[in-house]
């Protein structure tokens, strides 16, 4: 559906049901969905619209601005930008004739690629992209196993077993059975955020839940726990390779 509001064009998907109200919704990418009851008009929808332009129109530019920082196409080339623990490294690529397994060195302001050439037998961006993601996910296991070792005796509970995932939607989580699942990304966020999350985890194993009482306990191990969780729900979609 088109509309014209205010002089601003406003396209539309509408999909009618028995719903009782109408409801505005925009997807990832900045697309707008409008679901109304049977009984209302089309010039009350557009109404309702309307209404909510000035909240439609930005939270539509902000939504679209995230969706291209998340869908930045990568080339895993020389010069390329890689976060690990917050800081960004520029990848260089250095081809060696050597007989060895690929390694990862972070030099100064360079995270440096050594691989034999002979490994790089026909996608080369795709084989570069899976060397930096083994290297960020062994080192954040590396990482979480003594964080978590810091920060439990602290909270004072035991994991019963910690796995590290590949997560689209959550950072972190934890079962009634005290297993603690990561998302590996979080190694290219701050050590404080990466932090945050563990602290998070690991308080849920005193609360399962999110009361006042489970804050409280956050609180008292991470006093700035809620700068930590604003900078993931800002930058969180930019982690990731």
């Amino acid at each position: 559906m088109d509309v014209t509001l205010d002089g601003v064009k406003i396209q539309y998907e509408l999909v009618r049901s028995n719903r009782k109200t109408v409801a505005i919704k925009l997807s990832e990418d900045g697309n707008i969905k409008v679901s109304a009851p049977f009984g209302v008009t089309q010039n009350q929808i557009d109404e309702i619209i309307k209404d909510k332009l000035s909240w439609i129109l930005k939270k539509q530019q902000e939504l679209k601005k995230l969706y291209r920082e998340k869908n930045v196409k990568r080339t895993f080339e020389n010069g390329e930008r890689i976060s690990y623990l917050g800081k960004e490294y520029f990848l260089e690529i250095v081809e060696v004739i050597e007989d060895s397994k690929p390694k990862v060195v972070i030099n100064d302001g360079n995270m440096v690629i050594y691989i034999n050439e002979r490994c790089i037998v026909k996608d080369k961006s795709r084989e570069i992209r899976n060397i930096i993601k083994m290297w960020l996910v062994e080192r954040f296991r590396d990482i979480a196993i003594e964080r978590i070792e810091k920060y439990k005796s602290i909270i004072r509970v035991s994991p019963k077993k910690i796995t590290i995932r590949e997560q689209k939607t959550r950072w972190g989580s934890c079962s009634s059975k005290g297993s603690i699942n990561l998302n590996w990304k979080l190694v290219m966020a701050p050590m404080e955020v990466l932090d945050y999350v563990i602290v998070h985890e690991l308080c849920h194993m005193r609360e399962m839940n999110h009361s006042k009482n489970y804050w409280k306990i956050v609180s008292s191990i991470m006093p700035d726990y809620t700068e930590h969780r604003k900078w993931l729900k800002e930058n969180g979609h930019k982690l990731g390779i």
